[in-house]
């Protein structure tokens, strides 16, 4: 499986900004469902400490769009894939 790489990028950066992230995906599953998103939009991720998942989808190969705490769109540099 291809992990979401925010090591060494992210970490704290990540929770600051508001971007919702879950221990399990079906935590994650149901609060994409909740906001409207889809269930294929759960993402597994990974930063120095912790595997987690993020809702969240990929415009380009450039750019990412995560789904906040407050059901907002963030929109970040893709941190590519480990």
């Amino acid at each position: 499986m291809r992990d979401l790489n925010f090591i060494g990028q992210i970490g704290s950066q990540l929770r600051e900004q508001g971007v919702a992230t879950f221990a399990s995906k079906s935590d994650a599953a149901a609060f994409a469902r909740k906001c409207g998103w889809l269930q294929q939009d759960v993402i597994r991720a990974a930063d120095r400490f912790f595997i987690f998942y993020v809702v969240g989808q990929s415009g380009n190969a450039e750019t990412i769009r995560l789904l906040a705490k407050d059901r907002s769109v963030i929109e970040a540099p893709h941190p590519g894939y480990w």
